[in-house]
């Protein structure tokens, strides 16, 4: 289901605070064909964007950290495109967004599926960033807040997954809470995960099951699954710890990642990685590849 990129970003399937599984986590899943099709309609049944308003940032400046992510893509920062996004549900200062001019995901697209994100877990992400590719995946740059949609990433499940990430780590890539002995404690109660790509190790576990618990805080109930209750530990756990702090709609603005700082497009970025960062940094979690 993952591919290699051609990048030198990139080592495996996924970097993280926590070494990657070799075999999956549990014999069975829930929803045997991913969560995409029992979930995605929900939410866009169930949710609207946070009303928005779009300025482009014109000229020759850019935010550092988008510009070092452009770098690390081989995308020339001049063929990009930089904007504030002011949501109107809480918090007055703007995101800064960044796109490649030909990425699939329009800045309008960009802006109303992280809208409907609620507010809280907007707050954990610094720069939503959007680049061209044949098919979708994402990179989660947990130790900053950054996040890399790469390709035409238009399902809610996948904003959601990816901000499941930075949930997960909550800026500090050492202290995942999927790598805590309380989340061992819920996959060993239970008997599965939520699908085939939260087989592949504890952190796309849990960014899984964040997927689900959104919508049950939302929708009061989980779609039916091949094994009706199989992870109710994980999503449990997920709903008390994060429900009344990321999920609620509460529209009290605390704790919004600030952008990094503006830089010339021109150069090279001080901080632009060479190689694919070492397991033990933490700092990267993907490609997540969604079919």
């Amino acid at each position: 289901m993952l591919q290699l990129e051609r990048l030198l970003l990139l080592a495996a399937l996924a970097i993280s605070a926590v070494s990657a599984d070799t075999q999956a986590i549990k014999n069975q899943v829930a929803y045997s064909g991913g969560l995409h099709d029992p979930f995605d309609p929900g939410f866009l049944e169930s949710t609207r964007p946070a009303e928005y308003i779009i300025r482009e940032m014109r000229g020759s400046l850019i935010p550092e950290g988008c510009k070092t992510r452009f770098q690390e893509l081989k995308i020339n920062p001049r063929d990009t495109e930089v904007y504030s996004v002011t949501y109107t549900d809480g918090c007055p200062k703007p995101w800064i967004f960044c796109r490649q001019n030909t990425a699939q995901l329009s800045i309008t697209t960009m802006a109303s599926l992280f809208g409907r994100l609620p507010l809280h877990m907007r707050g954990l992400v610094r720069h939503p960033i959007a680049t061209r590719d044949p098919s979708c995946s994402a990179y989660s740059y947990t130790g900053i807040g950054d996040i890399v949609f790469r390709g035409e990433c238009t399902t809610p499940s996948v904003w959601i997954h990816e901000t499941g990430h930075q949930m997960d780590s909550m800026l500090n890539p050492a202290n995942y809470h999927s790598g805590t002995s309380q989340w061992n404690d819920a996959l060993n109660q239970d008997s599965c995960v939520p699908d085939n790509y939260a087989n592949v190790n504890k952190i796309e576990d849990f960014a899984q099951v964040t997927v689900t618990a959104l919508y049950r805080s939302i929708r009061g109930y989980i779609p039916r699954s091949d094994h009706p209750g199989c992870f109710d530990h994980q999503l449990g756990q997920v709903l008390q710890i994060y429900q009344a702090g990321y999920f609620a709609g509460s529209n009290e603005c605390r704790g919004q990642v600030p952008p990094s700082p503006m830089v010339s497009k021109d150069g090279k970025s001080a901080t632009a990685r060479i190689v694919a960062p070492s397991p033990s940094e933490g700092m990267v979690v993907g490609p997540c590849k969604f079919e």
